[in-house]
């Protein structure tokens, strides 16, 4: 503080109905300090310059929060690394801190943020198809920064699907048994291929490994293979071929 006095006697600060005896240097004006190291808190501090004749002055009462403690932040849902087959998906969040101030939310490049009024959950949003990395930020009245991050694939495409072995409207002669080859090929860029299946004349679906062989029957069949990913997205191939003998 500086006092202005000709015939200072002493100065000292009240930090929370404590005092602490401030020094002085230099004469009318005179430079009053005192140094205090605080903890996480929050302290009112009034500063008090007396005469040598009992004479007392006083600054107004000021109010300071000492806080170096990041918000806690944690993403509940979706858990890291899941799989949706649709777009509007809810991310939720816990936020906390005694003098939290906003949160703000960034996707995979970075370059914008959006804001959270209120730190609420970030809902109604479609979002992109393939990878999302999804950052939320929040940030305390101090400056004090924390965030949480949560990654999770949108995929809503089919694998794609083709029969090698087999041409459609072909005709296959003197096969042994009637037994042919099923060699199908199938990718998938999102959570890849899960399963196979196969059904022959209008038969229940087998389900396989490629390649296997199976047994037609003689004269015209209808093949149609079924492929999925982990999320239930479903593509098919069909063709018809003929078996004969000469």
């Amino acid at each position: 503080i500086t006092g202005i006095e000709a015939n200072i006697n002493d100065s000292w600060v009240k930090i929370n109905n404590q005092n602490y005896t401030m020094s002085c240097i230099g004469s009318s004006p005179y430079y009053c300090n005192y140094t205090f190291i605080g903890t996480n808190n929050p302290y009112n501090f009034t500063a008090y310059i007396r005469d040598k004749v009992g004479n007392i002055n006083n600054t107004e009462t000021r109010k300071v929060t000492i806080d170096t403690i990041n918000p806690q932040i944690i993403i509940t849902y979706p858990t890291n690394n899941s799989n949706f087959s649709y777009q509007n998906i809810n991310i939720n969040y816990t936020v906390s801190d005694i003098n939290l101030a906003s949160c703000r939310w960034t996707n995979n490049s970075g370059l914008s943020n959006n804001s959270l009024i209120n730190c609420v959950n970030i809902n109604n949003q479609n979002w992109s198809e393939g990878l999302n990395n999804v950052i939320i930020y929040s940030n305390d009245s101090a400056g004090n920064i924390n965030s949480s991050s949560v990654n999770f694939r949108v995929d809503l495409t089919a694998p794609s699907i083709s029969i090698a072995s087999l041409t459609n409207n072909d005709i296959y002669k003197d096969l042994y048994s009637y037994n042919l080859s099923l060699n199908v090929s199938a990718s998938d860029s999102g959570v890849w291929v899960q399963a196979y299946k196969y059904s022959l004349n209008g038969n229940s679906n087998i389900t396989f490994t490629p390649n296997i062989t199976f047994i037609g029957i003689a004269g015209q069949n209808n093949l149609t293979v079924y492929v999925n990913d982990s999320l239930g997205n479903t593509n098919s191939s069909s063709i018809t071929f003929n078996l004969t003998f000469t």
